[in-house]
């Protein structure tokens, strides 16, 4: 447990939020064996806070790496983003999310790709710290990170500055979400015209699409440079939350790298084949995609998915009508989000126009030519 700071720390710290931190890899298809970044399709982050908020918020780290930090460098220039794509109050759909793949590939026949593994496990905590917000953890497992935790950059404690992207504001160099998230009125206005704003309301964190910005801050020093204290606990594999809360599938060869800090060998770990039932081997559930899905596609359908379900073309027109052109995409979504209530489920609408492509529309015309694009 973390203590807690309702009062500001020694060095003017607040915390905002705090509770459980989890790494994990999912290996990329068709790897045999992960023996670095090469081979590992995707990184993961969950952040679960402390009750009586509990809810569990799944990241996807960008280059499949935390920000690399500078050893004694005053001003780290390492960064780094993250989406959140599942959030939920159910750890079970955390677990799925996480879990075997199975899909039809048209070249290769029926495809599995195996579970995600655990590679790191501790606390957290959320900070108002001088003018920004900041993200700190210290590692409960392994005790002492490894070859596996130097792979993804995963420090024994660090800190990171940390924001939330304006869905509505183009940024150079930041992935485009599927669909904005859908933040309520009160968050929405939080933005401004600004592109990246603190995370000083932790419920920014909880809508699925949302974006954040990790910059490298502190390594080794957290608890000195901020003047908290990150309570850990002594974990052992009987006691990890990753088996009880999450309930993975905790074989010790499944999670060498949170004992050990080691990747697992080939020989550690069975071949990803499913069984009857529609289990792995081992008793591990293996997710179906749907059809002409693959892993590497699932995470990249939301803004076609979208599209498809749009509302008609009148609707739309309905929705910006009046609108001052030039304006670019941004000032697009902008203005229908202003103007939600002259059509009934205007988010949807709102998800469309959020997929045009981004540039200068000069009249409402550009904008349809825009939409035939889109859908």
């Amino acid at each position: 447990m973390i203590d807690s700071a309702a009062t500001p720390s020694r060095a003017g710290a607040h915390i905002l939020e705090q509770g459980d931190i989890f790494f994990f890899y999912r290996p990329r298809v068709g790897a045999e064996e992960v023996r670095g970044r090469g081979d590992v399709q995707r990184f993961y982050m969950v952040l679960a806070p402390e009750r009586p908020r509990r809810v569990y918020r799944l990241f996807v780290v960008g280059s499949k790496r935390l920000p690399e930090m500078e050893r004694g460098a005053r001003h780290p220039r390492g960064r780094n983003w993250a989406l959140n794509v599942l959030t939920s109050k159910n750890p079970q759909d955390i677990r799925r999310g996480l879990g075997a793949v199975e899909y039809a590939s048209e070249t290769r026949g029926e495809r599995v790709v195996g579970a995600a593994t655990p590679v790191g496990e501790g606390k957290y905590q959320l900070l108002k710290y001088k003018r920004h917000t900041e993200l700190a953890y210290a590692l409960e497992l392994p005790k002492e990170p490894g070859p596996a935790q130097e792979e993804f950059e995963i420090k024994e404690e660090a800190g990171y500055v940390v924001a939330v992207k304006n869905p509505e504001v183009a940024t150079p160099g930041a992935p485009s979400a599927h669909a904005p998230p859908a933040y309520p009125k009160h968050l929405r206005g939080k933005f401004g015209a600004r592109r990246w704003i603190d995370v000083e309301e932790p419920a920014l964190l909880d809508y699925e699409n949302t974006q954040i910005l990790l910059l490298a801050a502190h390594a080794e020093d957290v608890e000195e440079e901020l003047g908290v204290r990150i309570d850990t606990e002594d974990k052992k594999l009987s006691t990890a939350e990753v088996c009880r809360e999450l309930r993975l599938h905790c074989e010790r060869e499944r999670v060498k790298p949170l004992l050990t800090g080691d990747f697992p060998s080939m020989v550690d770990v069975p071949p990803a084949e499913t069984g009857d039932g529609g289990e792995r081997a081992g008793g591990e559930e293996v997710r179906r995609l749907p059809p002409s899905t693959s892993p590497s596609k699932a995470g990249k359908r939301g803004g076609a998915a979208a599209a498809k379900r749009a509302p008609s073309a009148a609707a739309i027109t309905k929705l910006l009508a009046g609108i001052d052109f030039p304006k670019n995409r941004a000032g697009i979504v902008a203005y229908a989000r202003q103007h939600g209530d002259r059509i009934d489920n205007p988010e949807e609408a709102i998800a469309v126009l959020s997929h045009l492509p981004d540039r200068r529309y000069e009249k409402m015309a550009d904008v349809a030519a825009g939409l035939g694009r889109v859908r």
